[in-house]
Order: C-alpha cells, then structure tokens, then sequence
C-alpha cells in the first residue's frame, strides 16, 4: 500500500493519520512543533465529532484524563443574561494540551509515524500529500484581529458553558479535566497590550462587564498556558483540484460556533475512505482529491455560510440592542443555531 503524507499534526492531520492506520495504510505526519502544547482553542467538542471520537477508540482513555461533559449553556450580553440553555446534545470539554498529547501517542501506538519539530516543504508533486497545518490569514469580515486563549483556576462557572458578547468582543468559558477553565476570546487589536503576555485576565478585565471583571481579577491565572493568534480570516481556501487541504488550513469556521474541533474530526473521517483506496491503487490522485473537495463542500459549505453570518449577529456593534431584545428567546434560538451550524 502507498504511504499517504500529512502535513500537520493538529486534530485534523492526526485524526486523520489515526482513521488510515485503522485502515492498516501506512501514513507519516510531519508536524512543526511538538506535544504537550497549548493552542487557541474553545477546547469544546460538540456534534459529530464526540461520534467521531468514540469511533477512534478515544472516549474512555479521554475520560480518564478527566474529559468534562457540558449540557447547558447561558449567554451574557452587556451583562444581562439569558436562562439556562440545554444543548441539543452533550458536547465534551478537553484541553487541548491533554487532547492532542492522546491522538499523538495513539496515533505512534497504531503504527504512524509522526516526525515532530518538522517543518515540511511540500514537493512539486502533491500527489500522496495532504495540508492539514495552518489557516489562511488576513482580515475576517468579523473585524476581528486577536484571539486569545488561557486557563483560570478558583473560578465559578454559571454554566456548563459561558458566552459573554461586550464591547464588539466575545469569550467563551468551560470546565476542562483538573479543575481549570478554559478561557477562549476573541478581542479587536486595540484591546491587546503590552501587558497581555504577562497577564490576559487584565486585558479582558478591561473589555467586559465590571461582574466578569471581578470574577477574571478574583481567579488564579495559570501561567504558561497562554496562547494566541492574530489575524483570523473565515474565507474558504482555494488550493486548487489537484491539491488536498482539510481543517483550519480548507476552511475556518467563525469560533463562536464552538464547532471549530468537531470540523477538523469532521473532515478526516470524510478523508479517509478515498485516501484508503489510492493507497491500495483502486483510486488515482487526481479523483481522490475531487471527490474529497465534493464530501466537504456538501457537507461544510452550509454550515460556514450560516456561521459566518450568526457570528456577524453576534458581534455587531449596531445590533447589540438586538441581541439584548432577543434573550428571553435564547432557550429556542440557541438550539436552532447550535443544529443550523453543525
């Protein structure tokens, strides 16, 4: 069987690596840096992907790196909130420095080989190659430039999962394993100092409501575990016919949707099936990577329409009156929106 080559060891190129070597293809992943690592991340994995992961054999060694179950979420909005909001289905909370350190050693275990602090070059040739590392780069229509992400400890959560919307930004919260809380946040340039390396709770302090300040202020900062990405752009990618791209790098979808982890186990499951037949020869490159693009725009294209859109609701600053008019109606709005994006 042909050896298929993966550029990028994040959940995308690593899940993908692990669906092939249950397949028994040989597969190699070329991945920059290394594991453990933090990466901006909602660190919440909901639809398909919880599925898709319990496919891979990983839900029980995930709950026994303390995975935590969200069922309910509350939104805040210029600090008046809605009810409590039961997700349609339960979604599961992991750190990405627990997760990706798992699908990694799993993947090894399998059978893969995974060359780390490798930064790959592809060949003039794309055959046997797909992209899987990076994300396009530039001005997203959100006029978002920032994201941020770090952990809190002694901190209360109203909700199996926060979403505040202030000031034309936006943080979500969640439980992951050992009693940390994921703080993911997307702040316009000018809200980002100096300062923010050393502490980001007083950058967001600064931006939100004085009730989410204190309880940012009133936390434990974990240190280290900072992270953060500059200029989001929520474009498709558009590598050509011959080439095969899949997650962040085919396309990333407006993080306020928290679908963001499921896409990338989305994507290699839908991958994995043509690539198996090229590799035993039953396939040629060229209708692998056709029908590859065919799967993902029927099952994607939709679903970052509609989110790009949502997320345009959601952070406007001149429909922030809107989005205040309408909480009582979360409780039916949520579950249509969180079905509509996934």
């Amino acid at each position: 069987m042909k050896t298929v080559n993966i550029v990028g060891g994040g959940l995308a190129g690593l899940s993908l690596g692990l669906a092939l070597r249950q397949r028994d293809v040989p597969v190699t992943v070329f991945e920059a840096g290394d594991y453990p690592r933090h990466k901006v991340c909602g660190e919440f994995i909901s639809g398909a992907g919880v599925s898709l992961l319990t496919d891979l054999g990983l839900e029980t060694p995930l709950r026994s790196l303390g995975l935590r179950v969200a069922r309910e979420v509350q939104f805040f909005v210029e600090g008046r909130s809605s009810s409590l909001v039961e997700l349609p289905d339960a979604a599961w909370c992991i750190s990405r420095w627990a997760l990706d350190r798992l699908l990694a050693k799993t993947l090894e275990k399998a059978g893969g080989n995974l060359i780390r602090r490798s930064r790959k070059s592809m060949p003039t040739s794309s055959e046997s190659w797909v992209i899987t590392n990076g994300r396009r780069r530039g001005i997203g229509k959100s006029g978002y430039r920032v994201g941020l992400k770090f952990h809190l400890r002694s901190i209360s959560l109203r909700a199996d999962l926060e979403m505040h919307l202030e000031s034309g930004a936006y943080v979500g919260l969640c439980r992951v394993e050992n009693d940390r809380v994921n703080v993911c946040a997307l702040l316009p340039r000018e809200a980002v100092s100096d300062q923010t390396s050393r502490n980001p709770v007083l950058s967001l302090a600064a931006v939100f409501s004085k009730t989410l300040a204190s309880r940012f202020e009133e936390a434990e900062y974990i240190p280290n575990s900072l992270a953060s990405v500059a200029g989001l752009n929520y474009a498709k990618e558009n590598r050509g016919m011959e080439s095969l791209s899949l997650g962040d790098a085919q396309g990333l979808i407006p993080p306020i949707t928290g679908n963001g982890m499921s896409l990338a186990f989305e994507g290699a499951s839908l991958a994995a099936g043509p690539l198996y037949e090229w590799s035993r020869g039953q396939l040629d490159w060229e209708t692998v990577c056709q029908e590859i693009h065919l799967r993902q725009r029927s099952r994607f294209g939709g679903r970052l329409w509609r989110a790009r859109h949502l997320q345009s609701f959601l952070v406007r600053s001149d429909l922030q009156r809107v989005r205040q008019t309408l909480l009582p109606l979360y409780s039916m709005l949520v579950p249509l929106a969180f079905r509509l994006t996934r």
